[in-house]
C-alpha cells in the first residue's frame, strides 16, 4: 500500500524520534552510559577503585563535581571520541578523563588528580572557559593534535596551570587561541611539530614557555618562564625554544629564545 506524502512524513518523523536515546542519570559510581550522560549531583566515587564513569558519547556535568579515585581515571572514554561538557568539574582520580579517541572539553574545570588531567592517543580539543589545573601529570596530553580555543570577548580564557608536568604535550601541531598557559612544573607548552599561538599568555612555567619544532606567535606574551632550578645549570630554558626560527607577529613579546637546532638564540627576544 502506498502512504500519502503527509503520512509517510509522520511516521518517518516518529521512528526517527523513537530512534534517538534519551540522555542517561549519572546515580553510582563505575556507571556506563553509552550515548549522552548528565550528572545530576556531586558524586564521589573516591572509595570506589577504577573509572568512576565510562561513557561512549558526551557526559554533561551541569554544574556539578564528580570525583574519582587515584586507581583510575574520573572518566575513561570507551570507544571513538567523547565529549565533557560543564559546567562541573572532574577531580580525584588517575587522570582527569582519559581515551582511547578523541577527547574534546567544553566549560569544564579539570583538576587535582595524580595524573594527566586529560590524556588521549588522539586529539585533544579544550574550549570555551575550561580551567585545567593542578594535576600531578601534564595538563593536556595528546599522542596527535592539540586544539584550545578560550572565550571571546569578554568570556574568560581557558586556563591551563600549575600542573605537575607539561601544561600542553602533543604529538602533533598544538593551536592556542584565548588562553592562559601558566605556573606548570615543565614546558608550558611542548610538541614536536608547529605551536601556533594567538591571543595568549604562557607565563611562570619551569622549563620553556613553548618548545616546538617551530613556533608563530600573535598577540602572544611568552616571559617570566624557566623558574625551575635545573634552568641555566642543567638544562637550557626559554621562553621560546624552537629548531626553525620563530614568528612574532603583532604586539607579541618574549625575554628569551633558543635555537634548539644550532644553540644560541634567535635574537628576536628582548633579552636575546
Amino acid at each position: 500500500m502506498r502512504l500519502v506524502p503527509s503520512l509517510t512524513s509522520s511516521v518517518l518523523l516518529a521512528c526517527l524520534s523513537a530512534g534517538t536515546a534519551l540522555a542517561v542519570d549519572v546515580t553510582t559510581c563505575n556507571q556506563f552510559v553509552q550515548g549522552t550522560a548528565n550528572l545530576v549531583a556531586d558524586l564521589d566515587c573516591s572509595g570506589h577503585p577504577g573509572r568512576a564513569i565510562q561513557i561512549i558519547g558526551s557526559l554533561h556535568l551541569n554544574g556539578f563535581k564528580l570525583t574519582g579515585n587515584s586507581a583510575g581515571p574520573v572518566v575513561y572514554c570507551n570507544i571513538g571520541s567523547c565529549t565533557i561538557v560543564g559546567p562541573g568539574t572532574l577531580t580525584g582520580g588517575s587522570k582527569g578523563v582519559s581515551g582511547d579517541g578523541g577527547v574534546k572539553v567544553v566549560d569544564a574545570t579539570i583538576e587535582f588528580n595524580s595524573g594527566d588531567g586529560v590524556f588521549t592517543f588522539r586529539a585533544a580539543r579544550i574550549q570555551g572557559s575550561s580551567v585545567i589545573s593542578n594535576n600531578g601529570g601534564d595538563g593536556v596530553h595528546a599522542s596527535r593534535t592539540v586544539s584550545i580555543v578560550g572565550g571571546k570577548l569578554a568570556l574568560p580564557d581557558v586556563v591551563v596551570s600549575d600542573n605537575g608536568g607539561h601544561g600542553i604535550e602533543a604529538g602533533r601541531a598544538v593551536r592556542v587561541q584565548d588562553a592562559v598557559v601558566s605556573g606548570n612544573a615543565n614546558d608550558g607548552i611542548r610538541t614536536e611539530a608547529a605551536a601556533s599561538l594567538l591571543s595568549t599568555v604562557v607565563q611562570g612555567n619551569g622549563l620553556d614557555g613553548v618548545r616546538a619544532l617551530r613556533a608563530q606567535l600573535r598577540e602572544t606574551t611568552a616571559t617570566g618562564n624557566r623558574t625551575a632550578p635545573a634552568c641555566g645549570v642543567s638544562a637550557d630554558c626559554a621562553d621560546v625554544a624552537s629548531e626553525r626560527k620563530p614568528t612574532l607577529r603583532g604586539a607579541s613579546t618574549c625575554e628569551v629564545s633558543l635555537n634548539t637546532a644550532g644553540g644560541g638564540t634567535w635574537g628576536i627576544c628582548t633579552l636575546d
